[in-house]
């Protein structure tokens, strides 16, 4: 009786065991169903782009008759025949402005304006003694500007002079600029795009004998073949200031935007004029 009693109480440890399953009561139970997370990304099409800023339009300042663009890099002012026609009148001229001190500009004109010989003849010379500084500051002088237009234009030392020889400085209202301020103000390689040493010759200075690049020189002249800008295309020759390989010769600007240090003979006539002043611009009206 005894042994049955253990194989029955065996038997029911058994079938207890295999109602309980193989989880023991710590383990965990884990979900079938992900979670889901909020997500903190957010997707292209809802990225917010941040507005161009607005361009800043500068205004043009008007002093004495002339308007200096409001980047000071140009200005208009006085006038003179540049189409050739005569009839019409004469144009306002277009100046680059080539250095800025504040309340002072240095201008250039940005076309060569003109046909002048640097001398009435081939004898030594300067720019001191020269028929085209007498020209600048007379004839061109008066034809080009109003008075308005001359109660800002400074006197200019164009010849410093020197006090232990007992000369005093040379000032001109109008006049070409020097070699080294052609270097310092615009110098750039020839041929090479937006060079300011290249300037456009006007038709009245074409039709008075200023040499400048046509088209068919453009590439009669390997300009072309030697990957020159187009843009060098009108652009003449024009002088300067300084003198040349001897005191007959005067250095100038080539039509390809080179300064050519050995010269011109002065009574060339080949070469334009690109005048040159120095205005103030404080004080005045704006």
């Amino acid at each position: 009786m005894k042994k049955y009693l253990i194989y029955i109480t065996a038997a029911a440890m058994v079938l207890g065991l295999a109602a309980c399953g193989d989880k023991t009561p710590d383990e965990p139970i884990i979900s079938e169903t992900p979670l889901v997370t909020e997500s903190t990304e957010t997707s292209a099409s809802e990225a917010v782009t941040e507005p161009e800023p607005e361009p800043i339009i500068l205004e043009a300042t008007h002093v004495g008759g002339f308007t200096i663009s409001g980047d000071r890099l140009d200005a208009k002012g006085g006038a003179y025949d540049q189409d050739g026609n005569l009839d019409n009148g004469a144009e306002p001229i277009e100046w680059l402005v080539i250095a800025d001190s504040d309340d002072r500009l240095l201008l250039l004109s940005a076309k060569v304006l003109d046909q002048r010989v640097f001398n009435d003849n081939y004898n030594a010379t300067s720019w001191e003694t020269s028929s085209v500084r007498k020209w600048l500051n007379e004839d061109f002088y008066n034809a080009a500007f109003n008075d308005e237009e001359k109660t800002i234009i400074e006197d200019y030392v164009t010849v410093p002079g020197d006090v232990s020889a007992g000369t005093a400085d040379v000032t001109d209202k109008v006049f070409l600029l020097s070699r080294e301020e052609a270097e310092a103000y615009i110098g750039a390689e020839e041929g090479s795009a937006g060079n300011k040493l290249c300037a456009p010759v006007t038709p009245h200075a074409i039709n008075a004998g200023v040499w400048y690049i046509t088209e068919e020189y453009y590439s009669l002249f390997g300009f072309k073949d030697r990957g020159f800008s187009e843009e060098m295309t009108g652009c003449g020759n024009w002088w300067l200031r300084s003198n040349g390989k001897d005191e007959t010769r005067i250095m100038d600007v080539g039509a390809s935007g080179i300064i050519r240090t050995t010269g011109h003979e002065a009574a060339s006539k080949q070469d334009g004029v690109r005048p040159a002043i120095y205005i103030r611009i404080s004080g005045g009206n704006n």
